[in-house]
């Protein structure tokens, strides 16, 4: 009886230590969740307390090595009167290494902005571009810097990496299309991770962030080994399906569509969606390229005339691939060039503000 007494009295002693140890561990998880929100209070806004207890508000890191941080309300309500240019920015560029520019070459490189604004005196733009973007950075990146300032035009450039979502277990719109894709293996222990990692990203800023930062070095770490999206999916020995590819774009389309309408909504005049020239071009179009364009065909049609399609068209015979692109996508400062006269051509014709 004496021993049972004393069996039960060690088991409660090590549940009530067992509790600290919870216990404490909660305090200091909370204590966490805190102080990495006010740290990210500074560079953003007052919304970061708010993500986990409202649905709508946005957070992304997109660029770490500019501690380029988003946090929205997309629910926010903003009066238009106070909506202002800034430093006679009209045109606003969103996309990927391509857009962003010195792919090739190094410092002799250049961008098609660049070259575009040398050319047109009122291309005047602000370059949210950077290497591996894909539309679910570039539509919070939208969201984040509309709340304050207007363009007149938007110009999105997401040709490249609209299928680079296939390496991601967690996509923008995955509630919304629900689907996984091929690489995820899809095991019940696996399903269960996932939605336990799901959960704490939703509610917990602090562990949404740690997620986000560990991405974002990844790609960074694997950038340093590739120099093109193509080798960037071997690394990760990833071989989307045609599947894979079709929910990529669906994905690409539904993130195309939200932009489109946030533009609107906040006086936007004009929405471009730029089609750039790659190497496939020339040796004939890859299946995402050519399903691509189905795509932004069907958007158009829907928003035309505030939106429409600039596709670059260029006599592949009279050009030696090897002259114009460093890889498959990345362009030399000839191809900006080129690329920058070919946009200017078409906005010529297309544009109410960008004409000289």
């Amino acid at each position: 009886m004496t021993k049972k007494i004393l069996d039960n009295s060690f088991f409660l002693r090590k549940l009530l230590n067992f509790s600290y140890y919870i216990f404490y561990l909660f305090v200091l998880l909370i204590f966490f969740e805190v102080i990495v929100r006010i740290l990210v209070f500074f560079p953003t806004n007052s919304d970061v307390f708010k993500y986990g207890f409202k649905k709508s508000v946005i957070f992304d890191v997109v660029d770490l090595s500019r501690l380029q941080i988003v946090v929205f309300d997309k629910k926010k309500n903003v009066k238009k009167n106070k909506l202002i240019n800034i430093n006679d920015e009209k045109v606003w560029v969103f996309g990927g290494s391509t857009t962003e520019g010195s792919g090739c070459e190094g410092s002799y490189s250049s961008s098609w902005p660049i070259e575009l604004s040398k050319i047109n005196r009122n291309f005047k733009f602000r370059n949210f571009a950077f290497g591996g973007a894909f539309t679910d950075n570039q539509i919070n990146l939208l969201y984040q810097n509309i709340n304050e300032n207007v363009p007149d035009v938007i110009m999105w450039a997401n040709k490249f990496n609209a299928i680079r979502i296939t390496g991601s277990k967690d996509y923008r719109n995955k509630d919304i299309l629900k689907y996984d894709f091929a690489h995820s293996t899809k095991t019940k222990f696996i399903m269960n991770v996932k939605t336990l990692d799901k959960t704490l990203k939703s509610y917990f800023l602090s562990y949404a962030f740690l997620d986000k930062v560990v991405t974002r070095i990844r790609i960074i770490l694997q950038k340093s080994k590739v120099n093109s999206q193509l080798q960037l999916i071997k690394v990760y020995k990833i071989e989307p399906s045609k599947k894979d590819i079709t929910y990529a774009l669906e994905n690409f389309k539904l993130n195309t569509i939200e932009a489109i309408e946030l533009s609107k909504k906040f006086g936007v005049k004009e929405f471009y969606i730029v089609s750039l020239l790659s190497s496939y071009d020339f040796i004939g179009n890859k299946l995402e390229i050519k399903l691509y364009y189905d795509k932004i065909n069907e958007i158009e049609k829907i928003y035309y005339p505030f939106v429409k399609i600039i596709n670059s068209n260029l006599d592949t015979d009279n050009y030696n691939v090897n002259e114009l692109f460093c890889d498959p996508i990345h362009q030399t400062r000839k191809m900006n060039i080129l690329q920058a006269e070919m946009i200017n051509k078409q906005l010529l014709d297309l544009s109410e503000l960008l004409i000289e």
